[in-house]
């Protein structure tokens, strides 16, 4: 059964639906042929465009109309050597050369190479739209019209044929007729030259006429730009120019570049776009060297460099041919602005900022903020400039308040400006109508004209000033205005009031250019009047100033004089000099050699005199070290100096000149510690040689003064003579040591190689000396001479010291305590006597010489006389504060005493303590015998000396005791104690060889006497006076200061006997000897023995029967003998009653001890 309500869809018609749909399927197919087709195509361009460029015929023509239409109508454009290649994955067009010429066929613009970026499917249908233009190494010029419209185009060329034309004529003739079109396309009639290069700017950028706004995107790189004025003059350019211009998403031109001029590269960028009718653009620079910008406004011919770089942002509106609104804000950090000028410092910048806005109704440049902060300046300055004024042509005007400027020299405070006004104004030159400054310390006017037609680069500029501090008058004083005086017034004009100050300057451009390169200029062109009182001048450092000066000067294109009638130098310790007719006169100081004559006077105290000649550069050519206030008198001095003001030397080599008087002239410590007065000096100083030369008093005594120095050296000599009386007032009286007159020289070496200390010479020759030194005897009138060193310190320091005084000789050195004692000595030589070959050591410890001589060959003699006796009297005040204690330590080879005698090996240790011999050790040999001494201590008794000797007369000999000893043993006992000292001295075995006072008490040469043999049998014995033997003597004494008191001596032997009692004053070089001869003396002497009897007969225990008295009394070197013959025939104790001198004379006291 079939379905029910089935339904049949009727039978379609197969002819008819096979038609569409095959139409439909080939249309398809086709259509992805061609679009495979493209793609291959594209493919197979794309791969042969990567392996390089490819010609195609006249695709370059087409590309170029396409070019020229979207600049306009008439405009042309040409391609050179062209190829399609690839740049990134974009087709562009190369071409080697790129043509753009006007409606009229002037070359406006000419490339020679550039990248033409065209639409992928343009190049594919045919119809060719380029999207984009890179210009590369374009030669650009930038004509300046006069109505301030900018020119655009291509730098002339030199290739050949066309382009040699183009660079001919229709570029000649372009000038003209490209300001006009400029004027006529975007100027308007009566708009300012700043419309009219806005507006130029404007329509390069976004204009409808501009090759840029015709396309996409156009780039500029490495292109060369060139400014030139109307005039055809080139101002400037810059080396490398690269820029690009897009099209933003607001619809306006975005453009940026990167420029690189003289200081490098910087960067501008902004946006423009077209607003209601005219045109606004924000444009921001950073980093544009100041240089660059004063290119672009014509300003690059300002005779000054600075390495500032501004960034900022510049705001302008342009519509119906002028500017609606121009603003810019600058900013600079730091910097250096250098004038070019050799005389000129640099100016330091830290910050420097510009705001500005134009008023186009009134052609006016407002400058709301001209500041610059840096080098200690901070100035804030407001303005404006108008561009348009009857007459003037522009002015400007400036004003500012609280301005500080620094100072003229590092350490000076900073000038402070309270107001300043500036009036300047054209048309010829500057006209510098009005400049004020006003401050607390500061009242200046400058007025004057900058450049005339005439004259564009002259100078006619007038300053007054009124009660101004100098130092801010120094300040504003240009640094190009007589340079040399300038200079010379910053570095020492420290302080004062300028009075009045007028200057005038008349100077040509070729002036200028001889200032500028060194001078010199002409006499009329510079006048400078002014006047300053309570100036304070500091010629140098180390020198002090000279303050309270009134100056008047005069200062003309050559020359400059200045007059300084008073003025005080001041100096440490509130000491001054009085300076009066003071002259500075410079007859050109465009010489490079020119020396400037500077005359003065200097009066006051001789105290001031020394403080200046401490001062450091003072001190340099003077050399002296005085105390100022050891200093008394007045100094009235006059100094003249030519001063090389261009190449000026150091003070030690200026030309000075000093010369003048210093008189009633008082020092202390010129020689030692004596003081110099009542001096009366010349003083002459030229060009490094010093002279003074005087009189005057020293210790009382009259002194010659005279001082030489040169740049060499030179020496200080003071002259004087000791007598006895100035001896003393200076506490060297030396009593009857040292007499008569003492002439000195004392020579101090000067100069910075001198060497240190006073040289001192004295001349001996009227002098007498005794035991100065001991052993040292000169008589008055007998030449020596003394020299030495001296050098002061903490201790006195006597080199080089050399005496020469006959026989005696000494050289070496010593050290003097400060109060003047001997502390060292050094002798290198030590002679007393023709023979002697010595050197000696002195070393004071504890109070106490020690004395060491060390030799060869020494001559005792000198000595042997001093030994145990006193010195003579120094005298009051003399050399009591040198202690007497020594330590004495002597070896030598020979030691040689009188009469021929010497003690070989000699080697003696002694000590003196008061005046008294405390130890003794020595050895040696007299002759063939030995000599020894010693100190011995025994137990309950103080220091014994001993000294024995095996040929007591070779001993006596060689001391000058007695001469007439033969042989003997000698034994000497003395304490060694303060005070009186005893002793014994005991001899053996000895005779005495004519002996004078024997013949008088034995008349006959020979006599033949009551004696003894040697059994002790009596028998006849012969006397023989010419040589008497003795079998003993024993002498007790008692040494005290130089006096030797002895008593109850006996002499005896077979033959003959003596006693003897008295004294020897070495002191007062007197002798009183009493005693008894005693012949027969082995007989005679036994009655003396006798018990009980003894006394009564023999008179004494080494006494006879009968026996002779005698005296010897008066000067040591010539007694009186005096004998008594009736004592021979007096029983002993009789005999005492017949003494020749005896009796009362031996019991009396005996005379005082001398004071010494």
């Amino acid at each position: 059964m079939k379905p029910f309500l089935r339904t049949r869809s009727p039978r379609p018609k197969p002819a008819k639906r096979s038609a569409v749909r095959r139409v439909i399927r080939g249309a398809l197919y086709v259509k992805l042929g061609l679009v495979l087709f493209a793609c291959i195509a594209l493919g197979i361009l794309y791969m042969r465009l990567s392996a390089g460029p490819l010609s195609f015929g006249r695709l370059p023509e087409r590309v170029a109309e396409a070019l020229a239409s979207r600049i306009g109508p008439g405009w042309s454009v040409t391609l050179r050597n062209t190829a399609i290649g690839l740049q990134g994955s974009s087709p562009v067009l190369m071409t080697d050369g790129l043509d753009v010429r006007g409606p009229d066929g002037a070359l406006v613009l000419r490339a020679p190479s550039a990248l033409v970026s065209v639409d992928g499917f343009s190049l594919l249908s045919g119809n060719l739209q380029p999207k984009s233009i890179e210009l590369r190494d374009l030669q650009l010029r930038v004509l300046v019209n006069r109505d301030g419209s900018l020119t655009f185009g291509s730098v002339p060329g030199g290739d050949a044929g066309e382009a040699g034309a183009a660079s001919s004529a229709p570029a000649a003739s372009s000038g003209r007729a490209e300001e006009a079109a400029a004027w006529k396309a975007h100027g308007s009639p009566g708009a300012s030259p700043v419309s009219g290069a806005v507006g130029s700017l404007f329509e390069l950028v976004i204009g409808p006429q501009s090759i840029l706004s015709t396309l996409d995107r156009a780039r500029v790189a490495n292109a060369h730009l060139v400014f030139v004025d109307a005039g055809g003059r080139q101002r400037g350019g810059f080396d490398r120019l690269d820029a690009t211009f897009d099209w933003s998403e607001t619809g306006g031109r975005r453009f940026s570049a990167t420029v690189e001029g003289p200081k490098g590269s910087w960067q501008l960028g902004g946006d423009a776009r077209v607003e209601g009718g005219g045109y606004r653009a924000a444009i921001a620079a950073d980093g544009a060297p100041i240089q660059d910008i004063l290119l672009l406004t014509g300003l690059s011919a300002l005779p000054a460099t600075t390495d500032l770089a501004f960034s900022g942002r510049v705001d302008a509106a342009y519509a119906d041919g002028r500017v609606t609104e121009l603003k810019a804000r600058l900013d600079a950090d730091a910097g250096v602005v250098q004038i070019d000028d050799k005389d000129t410092s640099p100016l330091k910048v830290d910050h420097a900022a510009i705001e500005a806005s134009w008023d186009e109704a009134a052609r006016a440049l407002d400058l709301s903020l001209l500041e610059l902060v840096g080098g200690g300046n901070r100035v804030r300055l407001q303005g404006r400039l108008l561009t348009a004024v009857e007459k003037e042509g522009w002015r400007l005007s400036l004003a500012g308040r609280d301005l500080i400027l620094s100072g003229p020299a590092d350490g000076d405070k900073p000038v402070r400006i309270g107001t300043l006004g500036a009036d300047l104004c054209g048309p010829d030159g500057v006209a510098l109508k009005s400049i004020r400054l006003e401050g607390p310390e500061l009242s200046a006017e400058i007025g004057g004209i900058l450049g005339t037609p005439a004259d564009p680069h002259g100078l006619n500029l007038t300053v007054r000033a009124a009660r101004t501090d100098v130092r801010n008058a120094i300040r504003i004083w240009p640094e190009a205005v007589a340079p040399p005086v300038r200079t010379f017034l910053k570095s020492n004009l420290k302080a004062g009031l300028l009075e009045t100050f007028a200057l005038k300057v008349a100077m040509t451009g070729d002036d200028i250019v001889k200032a500028v390169s060194g001078g010199p200029i002409p006499e009329e062109s510079l006048a400078i009047d002014f006047a300053i009182s309570n100036g304070v001048l500091k010629a140098a450092e180390g020198l002090p100033p000279v303050s309270g000066m009134s100056v008047t000067g005069q200062v003309t294109g050559r020359k400059v004089m200045l007059q300084a009638p008073t003025g005080r130098v001041d100096m440490p310790g509130e000491r001054s000099l009085a300076a009066s007719e003071g002259t500075f006169r410079l007859e050109n100081y465009w010489d490079d050699n020119a020396l400037a004559k500077i005359d003065f006077r200097l009066a006051g105290s001789a105290e001031a005199l020394g403080a200046l000649l401490q001062q450091p550069l003072v001190h340099e050519i003077a050399g002296f070290d005085v105390d100022p206030a050891t200093m008394k008198g007045k100094t009235d001095l006059r100094v003249g100096i030519g001063l090389a003001v261009n190449n000026v030397p150091a003070f030690a080599d200026l030309p000075l000149k000093v010369s003048g008087t210093v008189s009633e002239f008082g020092i202390d410590k010129v020689f030692g510690k004596d003081r110099l007065e009542n001096a009366n000096l010349a003083i002459a100083y030229d060009r490094g040689n010093l002279a003074i030369k005087g009189e005057g008093r020293m210790g009382g005594s009259p002194a010659s003064i005279d001082v030489r120095k040169t740049p060499a050296g030179g020496e200080a000599n003071v002259a004087f003579s000791l007598d006895d009386a100035a001896r003393a007032r200076r506490g060297l009286a030396f009593g009857s040591q040292l007499t008569g007159p003492l002439p000195i020289k004392a020579s101090l070496p000067l100069g910075s190689s001198a060497k240190s200390g006073i040289r001192v010479e004295a001349d001996l020759t009227k002098a007498g000396v005794d035991q100065l030194i001991p052993g040292w005897v000169k008589p008055a009138g007998r030449p020596g001479r003394l020299s030495f060193v001296m050098v002061e310190g903490p201790t006195v320091e006597i080199r080089d010291l050399q005496l020469e005084a006959g026989s005696a000789q000494l050289s070496g050195s010593a050290v003097l305590s400060a109060e003047g004692s001997l502390e060292k000595a050094d002798l290198s030589t030590f002679k007393l006597s023709p023979g002697d070959d010595m050197r000696a050591q002195i070393d004071r410890v504890n109070g106490v010489y020690k004395v060491t001589i060390r030799g060869n060959v020494g001559d005792a003699r000198p000595f042997t006389k001093t030994v145990g006796a006193p010195a003579p009297s120094a005298g009051r005040g003399g050399n009591a504060r040198d202690s007497k204690d020594f330590d004495l330590d002597v070896a030598l080879n020979i030691l040689a005493g009188y009469n021929s005698e010497a003690i070989t090996n000699a080697a003696l240790r002694l000590s003196m303590r008061k005046d008294s011999i405390r130890q003794v050790e020595m050895k040696g040999r007299l002759g063939a015998t030995d000599i020894v001494a010693k100190t011995l201590n025994h137990p309950g008794m103080g220091p014994t000396i001993v000294l024995q000797a095996q040929d007591a007369g070779a001993l006596l000999r060689f001391l000058d005791i007695y001469r007439r000893m033969v042989g003997g043993d000698l034994v000497l006992q003395m304490a060694a104690s303060d005070g009186p000292q005893a002793g014994m001295l005991t001899l053996k075995d000895f005779a005495l060889k004519n002996e004078p006072a024997l013949r008088r008490i034995i008349p006959t040469q020979t006599q033949v006497v009551a004696g003894q043999d040697r059994a002790g049998n009596p028998q006849a014995v012969r006397v023989d006076v010419n040589e008497v033997t003795f079998t003993k003597a024993r002498v007790e004494f008692t040494r005290n200061a130089g006096r030797l008191d002895f008593k109850d001596a006996a002499i005896f032997g077979d033959q003959v006997g003596f006693t003897l009692s008295g004294y020897i004053d070495n002191a007062r070089d007197r002798m009183d000897i009493s005693g008894t001869f005693v012949p027969a003396y082995g007989l005679n002497n036994a009655f003396a023995q006798v018990p009980l009897f003894g006394p009564l007969l023999g008179g004494g225990q080494y006494e006879g029967l009968f026996a002779v008295n005698f005296r010897v009394a008066g000067p040591s070197e010539s007694p009186t003998l005096t004998v008594n013959p009736l004592s021979a025939v007096a029983p002993g104790f009789l005999r005492k009653l017949f003494g020749a001198g005896g009796g009362a004379a031996q019991a009396g006291e005996p005379p005082a001890i001398p004071d010494r």
